[in-house]
């Protein structure tokens, strides 16, 4: 049943342990580093409550006759597919795109897994595929709201997990148990984990050859024994007021450490066990990773948006809207938003069958087309703006106290003037740019951007497996085909010249043919044991 923000707010009063600042947090829902934000997502909670957004929002669950979150639909048609980017869209419009893991991130997620409970398998007798459904039945009849951490900690990359200093660094199994597995160690980079009700474990990246101690996928709630939480500073809390740090001030969700000590897992609650060839393939051979950047990539194309409609008022406002260079800028600002945009409905309109049971994917080459342009286009984006601003962005008064001081104010309006409009939008426009661009928070956003979904050195080589380059080689092996020495000797004698077009098979080979359902010189992914692995250590 799809929750109210009353009961998430209520729910993350649980125990969890939390520390900043040298303190452990009694309440996340009141402390003052995270209070808002979780009031945020509390509003998203909302959201599914109202009239107007119940049907975008959710779908009714067939088995259970209530409602969810479309984000954890099977998909089975290009309809579900929009369906799903609408309901996405709609959250991510609300924050304006600046909170990345809402709810609806790892609900994606889970929705693939479920889609091919079969990856997962059956090992010494424990149904890890089961596992899997039954997670995602608990996640979406609760409506939980569930991070991850999937990335290690940085250590000697030279070496294996057990050849470290200290083994367990990276988080690893110390014992197994009847009633399930006890672990310990540590994963980064939490993002929105103090916010949430559970937390799934991971690792993305291939792991070596004798890793299997560090191949596991699991989930267990924040409040379980042993689970620390180490935040990193808030911004929210720091921010002085919402005027001076709008977004600052209420999408802070937050980045942690967290670290297992000797943590109990039920072997329920176990998707992954000491097979390192699976702890990689959960991402590959299921929609799941492919449902999470059709969830990021809405999102950006939500915040391209908004930075452009930014861009556009800081013109207008500075009176340098007309000036042609200025109109060139914000044309390429408006090119490239519908170019991204374009990408998120391609990929939709010219989805994927994944299996024979009728799931379908947006199309795995075109999302990860979109997951390596957007880091770069966000920078470019973040860049120009700034240069539209020039000095304005940081000769702004210092908070909100200056402008109702009756002294200091009369002296801000007097003085601080633009053409497009009153002092006090100038402040409050110039104001919302800086924590966009500039602030703390804003840079946050810059660096998330550029590697949340990984480095460059790891999906730019993706689509070398993932982006078809076969169809483009076989456009040159066409070119090449299309002429000879042969012909070249004909030209002599004759004196004509003619290019033997591709012939329809030819054609069809590189991709004429390609639409809904259908992948251009494809078939459908490998099951788990054909995949090729990439270069283990």
């Amino acid at each position: 049943m799809s929750r109210t923000g009353e009961s998430y707010l209520e729910s993350l009063d649980d125990g969890r342990e939390v520390w900043i600042d040298g303190a452990r947090v009694d309440n996340v829902a009141s402390h003052a580093a995270f209070r808002n934000s979780a009031r945020t997502i509390g509003r998203l909670y909302d959201m599914q409550q109202a009239p107007s957004h119940r049907d975008i929002l959710t779908y009714e669950v067939a088995e259970t006759g209530e409602r969810a979150h479309r984000a954890f639909q099977i998909p089975r048609s290009h309809d579900d597919l929009v369906g799903r980017r609408k309901a996405i869209k709609l959250w991510s419009e609300a924050t304006f795109g600046y909170m990345g893991r809402t709810p609806d991130y790892k609900a994606s997620m889970w929705a693939g897994f479920a889609a091919a409970p079969g990856v997962f398998g059956i090992h010494d007798g424990r149904d890890y595929g089961a596992n899997v459904l039954a997670q995602y039945r608990h996640l979406r009849d609760g409506d939980l709201f569930q991070s991850h951490a999937i990335v290690n900690p940085m250590i000697d990359k030279r070496k294996p997990g057990n050849e470290q200093a200290d083994p367990f660094i990276m988080l690893g199994v110390v014992e197994e148990r009847d009633d399930g597995i006890v672990v310990r160690g540590t994963k980064t980079v939490a993002t929105g984990a103090v916010l949430g009700h559970e937390i799934q474990v991971g690792t993305i990246e291939p792991l070596g050859r004798e890793d299997d101690d560090y191949a596991l996928a699991f989930t267990v709630p924040l409040n379980t024994p042993g689970v620390k939480i180490i935040a990193r500073r808030s911004y929210e809390r720091d921010a002085t007021s919402v005027y001076d740090y709008p977004f600052s001030t209420c999408f802070d969700e937050n980045d942690a450490t967290i670290i297992f000590e000797d943590v109990l897992v039920p072997w329920e609650k176990v998707f992954v066990y000491r097979d390192v060839r699976r702890s990689y393939l959960q991402w590959w051979d299921t929609p799941g990773f492919v449902f999470m950047c059709a969830q990021g990539a809405t999102r950006l194309w939500t915040k391209l948006e908004f930075l452009t409609g930014l861009a556009l008022k800081i013109a207008k406002m500075n009176g340098s809207y007309a000036l042609p260079p200025v109109r060139m800028a914000l044309g390429k600002l408006l090119a490239e938003v519908h170019g991204f945009r374009s990408l998120v409905l391609a990929a939709e309109a010219n989805f994927e069958v994944y299996d024979e049971t009728g799931v379908v994917q947006p199309n795995r080459a075109i999302t990860f087309a979109g997951r390596a342009l957007g880091p770069s286009l966000y920078v470019s984006f973040v860049s120009q703006i700034r240069e539209l601003c020039g000095g304005a962005l940081i000769q702004l008064p210092a908070s909100y106290r200056d402008m109702v001081d009756e002294t200091e104010g009369e002296l801000i309006r007097r003085y601080v003037r633009s053409p497009g409009g009153s002092s006090d939008q100038r402040v409050q426009l110039f104001k919302l740019a800086w924590d966009v661009l500039g602030s703390e928070f804003g840079s946050r956003h810059e660096h998330y951007e550029r590697f949340y979904l990984g480095a460059p050195y790891a999906f730019l080589p993706t689509l070398l497996s993932e982006g078809h380059p076969e169809v483009c080689e076989t456009l040159v092996d066409a070119a090449l085909e299309s002429y000879s020495i042969e012909d070249a000797m004909k030209e002599a004698a004759d004196g004509e010249v003619q290019l033997r077009l591709p012939t329809d098979e030819r054609a069809r080979r590189v991709g004429a043919v390609e639409g809904p359902g259908v992948v251009s010189g494809t078939t459908k992914k490998s099951p788990v044991r054909d995949r090729q692995l990439p270069m283990w250590g």
